[in-house]
């Protein structure tokens, strides 16, 4: 019997990227139909490109790649045999391979061809195959709207050939416009750092200053052949493509063909984990192929050691085979600081009176240069430990394999540097670009990408909840918090409501001593005039209703857009949602660089879906911004026991409404209006305010431990003094105090 794991894949694939977008020349996986419906009304259903007959036991994982086989080539490759052979030896059930391993149709399947031979193992083994390719490419935040973000200063994106007029943003290859031109040879640093290659091949112009980049991932050729850009960027294209592109006035710049698709499985590995989880069925994990590589190598220079001219290399492929990127695993042994390396046999030599300088083999010690020339393979990833920084580590096997060569060529035995060494343990789980290093410029290709490394991680560590990095960013003082919410329609998900903010601004209040903040003052800053002798309050908060969407009304969480409770409302057009949004958050921003972290911190509970509306409404983030989910910081709390929400029957991972997260943090949310976007979006602040720092003071919020009745004896003390008429509802204690309960409580509430 076939596993329902693999169609589960399919479905959830299929809702990211349709097949229907697919080009029709496109072997993807095709849909299927429901026979056992009548032939007029058969629905398509999603199908597999190879399905297997039989079920894997206790297989719940999935397995991305690039390249299952060699279908595309006329030469089969090993490095494909390698992805089989990974598929089988760890509980995958299903595979989603970029490219499809079936492209033409085969007269025959057979075990003496290696490609055939690899589909057929899988299925026997209970390993089903999707293909998506350039269904992939078309839709948006797909592969050729990953490739943009090597850029920083985007000002607009379009696609070359739309492919549907009712999906706005779909369509064959990128057209982008910077906002102020750069030089090309400023460009050329920004996509080898996104791709994680060290080498490009560029075909210049006359025009060094880029304004227009034309962007089309995999072969791009036919693609770009007609497209007026300074830039084009692709991962192939023909000699003679190349020739009439330059000839046009355009540069070129080739990535290698899967050099520019494979990147993206790791973007694409966390929306599948996301869309998987909106089935409700058992949890499967999602992994990326450490076997899957680009299949072509640069061979790079051969460097000759003093030491090591006859076994360089000998722990890979070393400078002579130099690897642009090969994805491996950071918790497979990576642990060593490479420079530590060096540092603590230095620091031996000297402790133990070695006179290295007058060894033969102390010739490898006489520089950090010369000792990279052993090729170490190195990854470049951060500290799961305090302070979180950036290191370029290498392997424990590697050492030893540095350590038996110097034994096996110079008869002499090192002394054991281990306890000097600085040892990692990455925080990084997701499969790392790896490379051979074999001198100091190498070395300091990768150092350049230490910083790069450094913000992925924090950003990482930030949006999932990280307890100590959050604690650690909100204690630095040097942060502007930004806290937004939005009012989506149930009917139409793509119309916005309305939106509320509220932004504390740390480093501006902790030079003042205002710490710390009171919410009340302080989620506003003021501005001392010093001939007029007053302040000015600023606001940094609003709350924004969409004036052509007044009339719409959500039935199953009803929206209170009359009901701001920190504040004036504002009435904008539709139009100017965008500019109102973009200006507030640019106003709060830093710069977007490329490396260094913005000031800014924005703040939601429960981020994913608003980030996703915000891509459709084409609101440009800052890539460096750091994301914030205060949900997503309660359940690590929860964790570790540190939680302010005390629920015996809470199911583990589960998140907790926010009016819940108020009330367990001693805030008294009776006359609180809720799915109020700007009262959401203050009270997120506060929310996560008192989980930094639970003595704040507030001058308007109420502490419930300050009331001096309980609920019944306030609904007594109305009913007898006040004397409610029988037309107003009595307010029961089981929607009492609950902003987002149940709706009959809640309306009764909202009445009283």
């Amino acid at each position: 019997m076939a596993s329902t794991i693999p169609r589960r894949v399919a479905a959830a694939m299929e809702r990211i990227a349709p097949l229907r977008l697919a080009e029709k020349w496109d072997n993807v996986s095709a849909p299927e139909f429901d026979h056992t419906l009548d032939l007029k009304i058969r629905r398509p259903q999603v199908g597999l490109l190879i399905e297997s007959p039989v079920a894997r036991p206790n297989a719940k994982q999935v397995l991305l790649t690039i390249d299952h086989s060699g279908a595309n080539t006329k030469i089969q490759s090993s490095l494909t045999t390698a992805v089989c052979e990974e598929a089988i030896s760890r509980p995958i059930s299903a595979i989603v391979a970029y490219h499809p391993p079936l492209f033409k149709p085969l007269s025959s399947l057979r075990l003496d061809n290696p490609l055939q031979a690899s589909l057929l193992r899988c299925a026997a083994s209970g390993i089903s195959i999707f293909s998506p390719h350039t269904s992939l490419d078309v839709m948006k935040r797909g592969v050729n709207d990953w490739l943009i973000k090597a850029f920083y200063n985007v000002e607009s994106v379009a696609p070359l050939e739309p492919k549907n007029e009712e999906e706005v943003g779909t369509g064959i290859g990128r057209l982008v416009l910077l906002k102020q031109p750069l030089l090309l040879e400023d460009l050329l640093p920004l996509i080898k750092r996104h791709l994680g290659i060290q080498y490009l091949q560029v075909a210049r112009s006359s025009i060094i200053y880029v304004k227009s980049i034309a962007i089309c991932a995999g072969s791009g050729g036919s693609v770009l052949k007609d497209v007026q850009a300074d830039l084009l960027l692709t991962g192939e294209m023909s000699h003679h493509e190349v020739l009439a592109a330059v000839a046009k006035g355009a540069n070129v710049v080739l990535c290698g063909h899967s050099n520019t698709e494979r990147g993206y499985l790791a973007e694409l590995r966390g929306i599948l984990e996301d869309e998987l989880k909106k089935d409700g069925d058992d949890a499967l994990e999602v992994h990326q192929s450490t076997q899957d590589r680009d299949p072509l190598d640069v061979v790079d220079r051969v460097v000759k050691s003093p030491t090591f001219s006859l076994k360089l290399g000998h722990n890979g492929p070393g400078p002579a085979q130099m690897t642009d990127y090969n994805s491996v695993d950071p918790q497979d042994g990576w642990e060593y600081d490479l420079h530590s390396i060096y540092s603590a046999y230095i620091s031996v030599f000297q402790s133990i009176g070695i006179l290295w300088w007058r060894e033969p083999w102390g010739k490898t010690f006489t520089s950090f240069d010369v000792f990279l020339n052993f090729g170490w393979p190195a990854i470049a990833i951060t500290s799961v430990d305090p302070p979180y920084q950036a290191h370029i580590i290498t392997k424990a096997k590697s050492l030893q394999d540095f350590v038996d060569d110097i034994e096996q060529m110079f008869h002499f035995e090192l002394p054991v540097v281990t306890p000097n060494i600085a040892k990692i343990k990455p925080f990084e789980k997701r499969a790392c670009p790896m490379r051979y290093i074999h001198d100091l410029p190498s070395y300091k290709r990768i150092f350049e990408t230490l910083p790069a490394v450094g913000l992925a991680a924090m950003k990482e560590r930030t949006r999932s909840g990280d307890v100590n990095m959050i604690k650690r960013l909100w204690a630095s003082k040097t942060k502007t918090f930004l806290s937004v919410d939005f009012e989506w329609s149930e009917e139409n998900p793509s119309v916005c409501l309305e939106f509320g903010y509220a932004a504390v601004r740390t480093n501006f209040l902790s030079r003042r001593g205002m710490w710390p903040p009171t919410p009340e003052l302080n989620y506003r800053y003021w501005i001392h005039y010093v001939i007029i002798c007053s302040y000015l309050k600023i606001h940094r908060k609003g709350h924004y209703v969409i004036e052509e969407h007044t009339s719409i009304v959500n039935r199953h969480a009803p929206t209170y857009p009359k009901k701001y409770q920190f504040g004036q409302t504002e009435y904008i057009s539709k139009q100017e949602l965008r500019m109102v949004f973009q200006t507030i958050m640019d106003s709060l921003a830093t710069p977007d660089f490329e490396t260094p972290s913005n000031e800014l911190l924005l703040i939601a509970h429960g981020i994913s879906g608003d980030l996703k509306r915000l891509t459709d409404l084409q609101i440009h983030l800052p890539n460096n911004i750091i994301l914030l989910d205060t949900a997503a910081y309660e359940r690590s709390l929860h964790r570790i026991g540190e939680s302010p929400v005390k629920n015996p029957r809470r199911k583990p991972g589960s998140s907790v409404a926010l009016s819940t997260l108020l009330t367990s943090l001693d805030i008294d949310t009776s006359e609180t209006v809720f799915h109020n976007s700007g009262n959401d979006a203050y009270l997120t602040l506060v929310a996560l305010q008192l989980m930094l720092e639970p003595t704040t003071q507030f001058k308007k919020l109420k502490r419930l431990s300050e009331a001096t009745a309980s609920s019944e004896e306030i609904m007594s003390h109305f009913a007898t003094d006040l004397r409610l008429d029988d037309d107003v509802p009595t307010v029961s204690t089981r929607g009492y105090r609950r902003g987002r309960g149940r709706r009959p409580y809640r309306q009764r509430h909202q009445r009283y």
